[in-house]
Protein backbone atom coordinates (compact mmCIF):
# COMPACT_ATOMS: atom_id res chain seq x y z
CA UNK A 1 0.00 0.00 0.00
CA UNK A 2 1.32 3.37 -0.79
CA UNK A 3 0.69 6.78 0.81
CA UNK A 4 0.65 10.02 -0.67
CA UNK A 5 0.43 13.11 1.20
CA UNK A 6 -0.14 16.22 -0.86
CA UNK A 7 1.73 19.36 0.95
CA UNK A 8 1.27 23.14 0.65
CA UNK A 9 4.50 24.89 2.02
CA UNK A 10 4.01 28.41 2.81
CA UNK A 11 7.22 30.73 3.56
CA UNK A 12 7.65 33.93 4.35
CA UNK A 13 10.67 35.97 2.98
CA UNK A 14 10.55 38.76 5.40
CA UNK A 15 10.26 37.34 8.68
CA UNK A 16 11.27 33.91 7.64
CA UNK A 17 8.13 31.81 8.99
CA UNK A 18 8.31 28.47 7.37
CA UNK A 19 4.82 26.55 7.90
CA UNK A 20 3.82 23.02 5.88
CA UNK A 21 -0.04 22.13 5.51
CA UNK A 22 -1.93 18.85 4.32
CA UNK A 23 -3.97 19.82 1.65
CA UNK A 24 -6.98 17.78 2.01
CA UNK A 25 -7.10 20.17 5.82
CA UNK A 26 -6.71 22.91 4.08
CA UNK A 27 -9.58 22.00 1.50
CA UNK A 28 -11.70 21.05 4.07
CA UNK A 29 -10.96 24.12 5.83
CA UNK A 30 -11.43 26.55 2.54
CA UNK A 31 -13.17 24.68 0.34
CA UNK A 32 -12.38 22.18 -2.60
CA UNK A 33 -12.49 24.87 -5.11
CA UNK A 34 -10.62 27.60 -3.04
CA UNK A 35 -7.54 29.63 -4.59
CA UNK A 36 -4.26 28.73 -3.38
CA UNK A 37 -3.46 32.75 -3.34
CA UNK A 38 -6.24 33.24 -1.49
CA UNK A 39 -5.63 30.81 1.16
CA UNK A 40 -1.88 32.28 0.75
CA UNK A 41 -3.14 35.46 2.19
CA UNK A 42 -5.50 34.19 5.00
CA UNK A 43 -2.52 31.94 6.35
CA UNK A 44 -0.15 34.42 6.12
CA UNK A 45 -2.41 37.47 7.56
CA UNK A 46 -0.86 37.17 11.39
CA UNK A 47 2.37 38.28 9.80
CA UNK A 48 3.82 41.50 11.40
CA UNK A 49 5.73 42.09 7.54
CA UNK A 50 2.32 41.63 5.98
CA UNK A 51 1.26 44.71 3.53
CA UNK A 52 -1.83 45.84 1.99
CA UNK A 53 -1.40 45.14 -2.05
CA UNK A 54 0.18 47.97 -3.67
CA UNK A 55 1.36 49.85 -0.58
CA UNK A 56 5.03 48.68 -1.65
CA UNK A 57 7.19 50.96 -2.89
CA UNK A 58 8.15 50.42 -5.93
CA UNK A 59 11.85 49.27 -6.82
CA UNK A 60 14.10 52.58 -7.98
CA UNK A 61 17.01 51.86 -10.49
CA UNK A 62 19.35 54.06 -11.26
CA UNK A 63 20.32 54.62 -14.63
Amino acid sequence: MRVVLAMFVVKCPPCQRRDTYDLARLQQRFSKHADLYDVYLRLTQTCSHQQAFGTRQPNLFAG
